[in-house]
């Protein structure tokens, strides 16, 4: 990058973003107005004899005038002629290096930008392309670049003065200094362009001009290394500083003072003793705070600064913007970046705040009137509004105590089989302010519902049938209780009568006239586990286990028999007849299963229609089945006639959700039977689902990176996405002989691993991805980490790998370190690898060198330690149905456990943190958020 003095003599500070132009871009709509383009294709100029004043090698190409009216919805560039205030002068113009291909407003404003090679065919080769955007500051605006997460102008950090230290030096001319926030964010260092032929590439940039009225002048820099035919060095980058900069700043810093590890990690060509690093918070402490360089890491080119800061000013709770400042010493040239540090009187104060609407899991659904009530598992009760079926809405959500299983609805109230705390009376009347009245506990687990007469009767799985005066709800109370003779798992009332499906005991029927006397009147034993039953013209009709269906004639009930059974594949969970037809949700992957039972005696099943994941209640009214899918959530089938019912509708949910990637605004949430969901989380508090796109039945990990999203798939393989924009995510690319557990995507290459093998695949571009390498010296690869040349593999009972993939012909095990259990999972920072070991919790191995890898240290966790993400010096652990668990790791070598958080749902399958947040992969609690402090 060129040095920032001189640049452009703005009178006022500056904002200095560079846009690392990567890839291809895909259009999201169309300018309200016809764009100014340059479409020549006559890109060659006479090739420069010299670069007069340049030194090493690196140029400033072009400088344009660049102007956004958002009144006209107009944006030009024009070449500026160059002045000798420039800090490297050239003389030449090169006028089509930069193009606008296309822009608009959506609403923010948007531009694609095509970046060229100024002079092809003249044997200089280019180094390290890129483009530099140079903004006046504005607190009111921000450039956004979704794919890298590249923001600017986001916030301000002055000191008394109204300006920073750290850029005293920029520009004397300039009354205070400038002001930037992310000055340089490159994704691809070392890459170089060929002159042979045409290079060239478009990238899409946002900016959210609201901060401005009238119109936007700025300017655009092309800047390059170049090397003449033959060159006498080799190729250099362009940017003497420091070119990425990572930081994590831990936790520690308390309204009292307190003090927390700033650990800031270095991609840098010219070495440590070229660097330096000073952090700044004028909110917590005065004056700069100087680094110390604590050593490199494998890739010879990454270097580690630490040190501590302490919060002297006594700044009270918040978050507060940290700006971390590295330049290269000879040349005193800057990069930037800006992280955010913590103060609080609790280290950890961690809330589960998934908004309602994002998660539900549903086991059961009863419609009333325009509105579908779905019990929805570890996420409660949901409401939809469903008077347009194109277009369900969610209403509203009751967050229940428990594990809402069944539902049944009547005057005005829901009531809700919500498993361990009982039964929850909800008032419904409206649905928008629907709220818990009552809750009645039972003896055992609420599994099933339904209401009669002013009583609610509820199969209580470990305790029989319970019969609950709810009239009035509010002072609701049990009035009896009927044993039944083994695990009760549904109701259903008819005609002075309980008939309760028990798992080994078949369907019982019981008197319930009067409910205060109640007893069994008959037994049918069913050929296997009964799990539920339907009522209706003197017949029950018994949902079994892996059996089918079963009809029993209750008429009478004393002497019930059965009169036929009807296979059906799976797992039957629930079963509801209407006109002639029974429609069973049958559980696990076999979706709705529709038998003609009119009459009885010859039923068969018609019609199947699948759905997304597993089907377990169902519900039929006007003409649809309303089908509660667990993993899928509600799904609306068209039954008119059920010979040819067909899906019309869902309403998604990323439940069973296996992995999460967090980047920018979007959480890209990989669910097991769903595919890829992509939820915008900006904020977290409200994040919504924005697309769902199709990656497989079985989908188990998702990496994102450079605009793409890569997903595993147990039987498809590796699915490539294009997610920019999210809304429009798309499928680029199918590598089916790709499988895997674990995938890393770095520098163009995907490394998957699953069982004995490594696969590397080239993916770039990722539309004609391939594999280049198998390494077959694995024995159960789980997870994979790649950084500085090195493949970091958990794997399994072998423990913990490292390959060394450099060069890639060789790639080959140069360490393998014995872990106590089973590895998992890996996460590799600053010279150590963080492994889940399952029974053995956390394994903290030092691996620098990694010739001497060993283990430092063992965290336990209270049960199988499934996933690990490490940020400002903690590691964020997932153990099972345990949950998150917080463990401070500085130093590792005294690592322990400090906080954790249960969120509803089972299995926690993954974690990701960004900026304050967990987002944690629940097995049916879906996507759960969890606020860290």
């Amino acid at each position: 990058m060129p040095r920032q003095i001189n640049l452009i003599p703005y009178c006022m500070a500056f904002t200095i973003l560079l846009l690392c132009l990567i890839g291809c871009s895909n259009g999201n709509g169309k300018s309200p107005v016809e764009p100014v383009i340059n479409d020549s294709n006559d890109i060659s100029q006479d090739v420069p004899l010299s670069f007069g004043t340049e030194s090493d090698n690196r140029s400033v190409l072009c400088v344009y005038d660049a102007v956004i009216d958002p009144d006209a919805k107009t944006f030009t560039i024009e070449p500026s002629n160059r002045t000798a205030e420039y800090h490297y002068p050239l003389t030449q113009l090169y006028p089509n290096a930069l193009q606008i291909t296309d822009y608009g407003w959506t609403p923010n404003f948007w531009a694609d930008i095509k970046i060229a090679h100024p002079f092809p065919g003249s044997g200089i080769d280019g180094f390290d392309p890129r483009v530099i955007a140079i903004l006046p500051a504005n607190p009111g605006v921000s450039f956004h670049y979704p794919v890298f997460n590249v923001h600017a102008n986001d916030s301000i950090i002055p000191e008394p003065d109204g300006y920073t230290k750290l850029f005293d030096s920029v520009d004397p001319s300039i009354i205070g200094n400038t002001n930037p926030f992310v000055a340089y964010f490159k994704d691809q260092p070392n890459r170089v362009w060929s002159s042979t032929g045409e290079t060239k590439e478009t990238k899409r940039w946002w900016l959210d001009i609201s901060g401005f009225s009238g119109s936007i002048e700025f300017d655009l820099v092309v800047d390059v290394s170049t090397n003449y035919p033959n060159p006498p060095q080799p190729v250099i980058d362009n940017a003497p500083e420091p070119v990425i900069i990572n930081a994590n700043i831990g936790l520690g810093l308390t309204p009292d003072g307190g003090s927390a590890l700033v650990e800031v990690v270095f991609l840098d060509w010219q070495g440590p003793s070229d660097i330096k690093c000073k952090v700044e918070s004028p909110s917590l402490f005065n004056a700069a705070v100087q680094l110390s360089y604590s050593g490199p890491r494998p890739n010879p080119n990454i270097y580690v600064f630490s040190g501590t800061i302490t919060n002297e000013l006594h700044a009270p709770e918040g978050i507060y913007s940290v700006l971390i400042a590295g330049w290269d010493i000879p040349s005193g040239v800057h990069s930037f970046n800006e992280v955010e540090a913590v103060v609080c009187n609790d280290v950890f104060n961690p809330v589960d705040v998934t908004p309602l609407w994002l998660n539900y899991s549903p086991e059961d659904v009863y419609i009333d009137g325009n509105y579908a009530y779905t019990a929805g598992g570890v996420n409660g009760l949901h409401i939809f509004d469903i008077s347009n079926l194109e277009d369900p809405i969610w209403v509203n959500g009751v967050d229940t105590p428990g594990d809402a299983r069944d539902i049944y609805v009547t005057g005005g109230f829901a009531y809700v089989a919500d498993n361990g705390p009982g039964l929850q009376i909800i008032d419904i009347d409206p649905p928008e302010s629907a709220y818990i009245v009552n809750t009645v506990n039972v003896p055992g687990r609420a599994v099933g519902v339904h209401v009669y007469s002013g009583y609610a009767y509820v199969a209580d799985f470990y305790n029989g049938l319970q019969v609950i005066d709810v009239d009035p709800p509010e002072s609701a109370y049990i009035v009896n209780s009927v044993d039944t003779p083994s695990n009760a798992d549904g109701v259903y009332v008819s005609n002075g009568y309980a008939y309760v499906a028990g798992w080994l005991s078949g369907l019982q029927i019981i008197d319930i006239d009067p409910p205060e006397s109640a007893y069994i009147v008959n037994s049918v034993i069913t050929s296997d586990y009964a799990f539920g039953v339907y009522v209706t013209d003197g017949y029950a009709y018994v949902k079994i286990d892996s059996s089918g269906l079963q009809i029993i004639d209750i008429d009478p009930p004393e002497s019930a028999y059965i009169v036929n059974s009807v296979d059906a594949p799976g797992r039957e969970k629930d079963v509801y007849v209407s006109n002639g037809y029974a429609y069973v949700a049958t559980g696990r992957w076999n979706g709705l299963q529709i038998i003609d039972v009119d009459p009885p005696e010859t039923a068969y099943t018609v019609n199947t229609v699948d759905t997304p994941g597993a089907a377990e209640g169902a519900y039929v009214k006007g003409g649809y089945a309303y089908v509660a899918d667990i993993v899928s959530g509600l799904q609306v089938i068209d039954i008119d006639p059920p010979e040819s019912a067909y899906m019309v509708n869902s309403v998604d949910t990323p439940c069973s959700a296996k992995e999460v990637y967090v980047t920018g605004d979007y959480a890209y949430v990989a669910n097991t039977c769903s595919g890829l969901r992509i939820i915008d989380i900006d904020p977290p508090e409200s994040a919504y689902i924005v697309n769902t796109v199709d990656t497989g039945n079985l989908t188990d990990n998702v990496y994102v990176s450079d605009g793409y999203a890569y997903v595993l798939d147990s039987l498809s393989g590796l699915q490539i996405v294009d997610i920019d924009p999210p809304e429009s995510a798309y499928i680029v690319n199918s590598v089916e002989d790709v499988r895997g557990r674990g995938i890393y995507v770095t520098n163009g290459y995907a490394c998957v691993v699953r069982g004995a093998e490594l696969k590397i695949i080239d993916v770039d571009p990722p539309e004609s991805a391939w594999v280049v390498k198998n390494i077959n010296t694995l024995h159960d690869a789980k997870d994979v980490y790649v950084t500085g040349g090195y493949a970091y593999v958990a794997d399994g009972t072998s423990g913990f790998r490292i390959i060394d993939l450099v060069p890639l012909e060789s790639a080959s095990i140069v360490k393998s370190v014995a872990t106590p259990n089973w590895a998992a999972r890996v996460h590799v920072i600053g010279g150590y690898a963080y492994v889940t070991d399952t029974k053995a919790g956390l394994q903290i191995i030092d691996v620098d060198p990694i010739p001497n890898a060993h283990i430092v240290n063992s965290v336990d966790t209270p049960d199988n330690a499934r996933a690990v993400y490490v940020s400002g010096g903690y590691a964020y652990v997932t153990a099972d149905d345990y949950g998150l668990f917080i463990i401070d790791i500085y130093p590792p070598e005294s690592a322990y456990l400090v906080d954790s958080v249960e969120p509803p749902g089972y299995t926690t399958y993954d974690v990701h943190v960004s900026y304050g947040y967990a987002y944690v992969a629940n097995f049916n609690g879906g996507l759960r958020i969890i606020d860290l402090w």
